[in-house]
């Protein structure tokens, strides 16, 4: 017999809970996207302010090279980031192994226990994903393409909620709720990122580049974690003792968020998304630990394989690594030295 688990206040899975109407969703995403293009044409705003004000300083003194001057020569392919743990997490993550094995040059603004909804509704972190854009099209390496990961953790957060009790009438997820979470308050906060993203590239180097976006493969809620767990206490507490079924639920939900995340082109009408399957690279059968460091977080070589996916995805979108200009030879006859394969992240809260 399992050993008894410490109950929390929890939330109960209602009818009378009931979500927006599934018709309102669409109207709900483009009013997002209308936000997120409302808000790019503020922010270019304040940065073409930025810029005169900048002009009348008195000029930098002159340096050799500039970075960026050092990454176009070498054929360095600059990407700009923004998400959770995915990408920036103890070992190994997305950004590490881009940088590492595909020679990506990553900036990434990641932070552990980021929410796509916060991020989404707190202007001075869009802020800073887009400046971070905006610098490297000043310093003239302009990135070929924005990754952003995100939703795990409001998932995580408030699943819960979601859940009939095992021991109720009905077994399961209360797919009103389900559908209004996913579909209404993570798809709306979607649309306005890749909205004011699409929007500020477009202004800023004349045509969009690709926005990729990845959704999560299906975890095991087996209790491992850091400090706790992320999943099972919380399917623990509605009854769900078993771990098979636990892993058919969380299958299920993350099911439905990967759906909607692959409309997310087509009901934004934003032609630059480009939407990642994870799924097929992470095993949740018998030998699931092999990719698996917890319930949340692959191993380093699972991330190995999810990284391959988003890579492939990138070279068929044309967002390659080109051939350098300048030969490791001159490179080294003119003193720049190899070309840098380092992450660089900034993490915020």
């Amino acid at each position: 017999m399992p050993a008894k688990r410490k109950n929390r206040k929890v939330t109960m899975a209602t009818p009378s809970r009931a979500a927006p109407r599934a018709q309102s969703f669409a109207e709900l995403t483009l009013k997002s996207v209308q936000l997120g293009r409302k808000d790019a044409d503020r922010y270019i705003a304040g940065h073409k302010r930025k810029s005169k004000m900048s002009k009348s300083a008195p000029p930098a003194p002159a340096i050799r090279i500039t970075r960026a001057q050092f990454l176009s020569l070498t054929g360095q392919t600059s990407l700009v980031a923004k998400g959770d743990s995915w990408f920036n997490y103890i070992g190994s993550d997305i950004l590490r192994v881009l940088a590492r094995n595909y020679h990506y040059n990553v900036d990434g603004i990641a932070a552990t226990g980021a929410r796509i909804v916060q991020v989404a509704n707190d202007g001075k972190q869009l802020d800073a994903f887009c400046d971070e854009i905006a610098r490297q099209v000043h310093q003239g390496n302009p990135p070929k393409a924005v990754l952003l990961s995100g939703g795990g953790n409001d998932i995580a957060d408030n699943f819960e909620g979601f859940l009939y009790h095992r021991s109720s009438a009905q077994m399961g997820w209360n797919d009103t709720l389900v559908d209004g979470f996913i579909n209404g308050t993570i798809k709306s906060a979607y649309a306005k990122i890749l909205a004011k993203v699409d929007s500020i590239c477009t202004q800023l180097m004349g045509h969009p580049i690709p926005i990729l976006i990845h959704g999560y493969a299906n975890p095991v809620p087996d209790g491992r974690g850091i400090f706790g767990n992320w999943l099972m206490d919380g399917f623990w507490n509605q009854g769900y003792v078993n771990l098979s079924e636990r892993t058919e639920l969380a299958k299920q939900f993350i099911g439905k968020l990967n759906t909607m995340q692959s409309k997310l082109k087509v009901d934004t009408k934003i032609g630059s998304v480009l939407y990642v399957d994870l799924r097929p690279a992470l095993s949740s059968g018998p030998n699931y630990k092999a990719d698996w460091t917890n319930e949340l977080h692959p191993t380093p070589s699972g991330f190995e394989k999810v990284t391959k996916l988003i890579a492939d995805a990138l070279s068929a979108a044309g967002v390659t690594i080109p051939q350098p200009l300048l030969t490791t030879q001159l490179q080294t006859a003119l003193g720049l030295g190899q070309q840098p394969q380092s992450v660089a992240r900034r993490r915020i809260r």
